[in-house]
């Protein structure tokens, strides 16, 4: 199933790469949960569809044309979960300051379907959060 989850993850960034919100949440569980970086704007935890649709949505709102997930390196970990390491990149819908930062996620599926995401803005920490770095 490793290379299917790869795909998965792959898949669902382009989704919302696309803007196409709906076909992205077509790969989440109803009962998925994200969990963001604590630096993240208007982060936390977020569980079930429903909440993590509104926080997205607030999301891709606060920047132009939404913003893109740049992922350079999508690693299967075993055990049903997926990292990705690429960068958020934007521009912001109310400063129009162009950005781009690390982001990292380690991904949990069950039966082809993403039941949880951890945002990391660091990649480092996620490395070690996999138990990849010390």
């Amino acid at each position: 199933m490793s290379r299917e989850n790869v795909e998965v993850i792959r898949l669902a960034n382009e989704a919302w790469n696309r803007g196409e919100v709906e076909a992205m949440f077509g790969f989440y569980a109803h009962d998925a949960e994200v969990e963001t970086d604590p630096r993240f704007i208007d982060g936390g935890t977020f569980q079930g569809l429903p909440a993590i649709r509104r926080w997205l949505e607030g999301l891709r709102d606060s920047w132009e044309r939404g913003a893109a997930v740049v992922t350079g390196e999508i690693i299967d970990l075993g055990d049903d979960r997926v990292l990705s390491l690429g960068e958020w990149s934007g521009t912001g819908e109310a400063s129009g300051v162009q950005t781009s930062i690390p982001l990292a996620g380690v991904w949990t599926l069950k039966a082809g379907k993403i039941t949880r995401v951890r945002w990391f803005f660091d990649h480092q920490e996620a490395l070690e959060a996999v138990g990849l770095r010390e």
